[in-house]
């Protein structure tokens, strides 16, 4: 049953799809700690089911990434350290 579950998450597009701190950490290139301090900050939502878990999406990050990417000045690219900082946490 399992095996099932499996081939219907992936054939949900990406940006659909969700994925524990760690998959989305690694899927995006950051330390999953980032991630856990932006979704304890309400920077990047998260979403659970009946156990402990934390699930992501892609999408949600990239999203907070982008929506936050005017306020850093002459920076090409706007890693999730800055969105942290910008709303005055720390990581």
């Amino acid at each position: 049953m399992k095996t099932q579950y499996k081939s219907i998450a992936n054939a949900l597009p990406e940006y659909q799809r969700y994925y524990t701190v760690p998959e989305a950490a690694r899927a995006i290139g950051v330390p999953s700690y980032k991630i856990r301090r932006a979704v304890k900050l309400g920077i990047i939502p998260s979403y659970g089911v009946l156990d402990r878990r934390q699930y992501v999406r892609i999408k949600d990050i990239q999203e907070a990434m982008a929506s936050h990417s005017n306020s850093v000045n002459d920076q090409k690219s706007l890693n999730l350290s800055d969105v942290v900082g910008l709303l005055g946490g720390s990581l």
